[in-house]
């Protein structure tokens, strides 16, 4: 056989080798991350290694590495300078193309919204440590440089491949929304602000009782009138002796016993009379659900949130008590809700609804780009969606911090803005 034809073959082996031998290593990483219960377990370590014993890691992998670091590892907060530099390394990865250069310039755009906003979230977290110390200055402005960059960006490419003005806008949307499959949510901007408030609410409505004695009441419960197999009541008791070491929560600014013993007391107040059981039955299957082995307890963040959330559509105080949502979330809804609100008013405006104006000319050009319009029609257009899209964001503004609910608001209107 001639050598250089062996030469080619055996070098494809190689190639096709590296390349599957690459993508099972990240296969492997993601399976056992879902499978994390969100500490370092032997899950989140052997992913760790599984990634990093990829030779030609991406961005991506960078990311998950870091995240798995920064909260299986750490919990959300690195106060070891070597590994927060570790950290800040690997999400570099991703935010090198936006510094420096114009939106029009970046080529190499792999950062989706959910990984933007976990290392903003990172970034937040670690602030006081980062603003302390020159060497993070070039982090903290790709940070900074990275969001307004993508946006315009995202504008640009959308406005470029559609026709109508109708089609980028739906475009932009459909290629905004996403569903990210996050084990680790319960770290989540969003939902931490939202427990933090559920949990000012709790505390301030609910007496206050003996912690220890609560937890002895909830141990017999569990053994003595919670109907639940007996693996369940297992796991339920062990996630209850992880609670009783009485860790404190800094996110909620509170203790664990004393978020268990608020919540259990609930179920002890007058309003709640006829859901007695129902919440003591919900906050053991909260502790059940804390634990896949039997063994391994999830964060003290995770233990927090279900805890609290065992509340939710059990409590009659439903105000009090709702279920909290990712900025995710949040922002899908956002933008589904801004192009329902676009669309039903260049609908009506089209028409002629309210009377034949210059406006209707500028609905009009959302289908038909002949159209000729004018700039202040034009901008008396936007306003008026801009208007009812601002009214319908505010009722997450209780939900959000003020940069997240600002991040969403801004995605929205430059949107409407910019096509």
């Amino acid at each position: 056989m001639n050598t250089t034809l062996i030469f080619f073959i055996a070098l494809l082996i190689g190639i096709a080798w590296f390349y599957f031998s690459e993508r099972n290593k990240r296969k492997k990483a993601s399976r056992l991350i879902e499978n994390s219960n969100g500490t370092f377990d032997e899950y989140a370590q052997e992913a760790l290694e599984a990634l990093d014993n990829i030779q030609c890691p991406n961005a991506h992998d960078q990311f998950l590495s870091a995240r798995l670091i920064d909260l299986n590892g750490h919990d959300g907060r690195i106060n070891n300078v070597r590994v927060l530099n570790n950290v800040v390394n690997k999400y570099m990865g991703h935010l090198k193309p936006y510094v420096g250069r114009h939106p029009h310039d970046i080529n190499n755009d792999n950062l989706d919204w959910f990984e933007l906003d976990q290392i903003e979230n990172f970034a937040d977290r670690h602030m006081d440590i980062m603003v302390a110390n020159p060497h993070y200055n070039d982090f903290i402005d790709a940070v900074l440089q990275a969001r307004p960059k993508k946006v315009i960006k995202t504008l640009d490419e959308t406005r470029e491949s559609c026709k109508t003005r109708k089609e980028a806008f739906d475009t932009y949307i459909a290629n905004n929304v996403a569903y990210t499959n996050d084990t680790q949510n319960v770290h989540d901007s969003a939902v931490n602000e939202q427990l933090r408030k559920t949990w000012k609410e709790l505390k301030e409505k609910t007496p206050t009782g003996n912690k220890k004695n609560v937890v002895n009441d909830i141990r017999s419960y569990i053994r003595g009138q919670w109907n639940g197999p007996q693996e369940n009541k297992k796991k339920a008791l062990r996630a209850l002796e992880e609670i009783e070491k009485d860790k404190f929560n800094g996110t909620l600014g509170a203790s664990e016993m004393e978020i268990c013993s608020t919540v259990w007391n609930r179920s002890e107040l007058p309003l709640n009379q006829k859901n007695t059981f129902l919440i003591r039955d919900a906050i053991v299957d909260s502790l059940r659900d804390m634990t896949n082995d039997g063994t391994n307890v999830v964060c003290s963040n995770g233990r927090c949130a279900r805890l609290m959330e065992s509340l939710v559509l059990t409590d009659a105080d439903d105000k009090s008590v709702t279920g909290a949502m990712t900025v995710e979330q949040i922002r899908n809804d956002a933008f589904a809700a801004s192009n329902q609100i676009l669309q039903e008013t260049i609908a009506s405006v089209a028409a002629g609804h309210g009377g034949k104006s210059e406006l209707t000319l500028v609905a009009q050009s959302y289908n038909d780009p002949s159209i000729q319009t004018d700039e202040k029609s034009e901008m008396q257009f936007k306003e008026l969606v801009k208007g009812k899209v601002d009214t319908y964001l505010q009722k997450y503004q209780s939900k959000l911090s003020e940069k997240d609910y600002s991040n969403i608001r801004d995605h929205c209107i430059m949107a409407i803005d910019s096509i």
